[in-house]
């Protein structure tokens, strides 16, 4: 919603590297022998973002999240469906149908309740 406001900019994305040289993140991650390039470079992490209807970390995050938020789905419901996801071959996947059902329908009322 927030990068709507900014011109359709993804402001978490693009304004990543300027926030996270405000902290000490870059220094922690190095003093424990991460590159914090590397780490926080999301080219390296497949899983984390994916063109729909393809599962992803994030689509997965926010979409719990989201759904939780809107009152679609109690604390039970969604830690059932966080317990559902798999990561298999490369993707994400659902363990069972019940579950990905329930998250399937809470997105799509989140969707519809976002007005996008």
């Amino acid at each position: 919603m927030v990068d709507n406001i900014f011109d359709g900019r993804v402001v978490h994305e693009e304004d990543k590297w300027l926030f996270l040289g405000m902290t000490d993140i870059p220094e922690i991650l190095a003093r424990h022998g991460f590159d914090p390039n590397s780490v926080c470079n999301e080219d390296n992490f497949g899983l984390l973002e994916r063109d729909a209807p393809k599962l992803c970390a994030d689509r997965c995050d926010y979409g719990v999240r989201d759904a939780h938020a809107f009152g679609l789905l109690s604390l039970t419901q969604g830690q059932q469906i966080v317990d559902s996801f798999a990561a298999y071959e490369g993707e994400i996947v659902m363990r069972d149908v019940v579950s990905a059902r329930l998250f399937a329908e809470a997105c799509k009322q989140a969707r519809s309740n976002a007005g996008t």
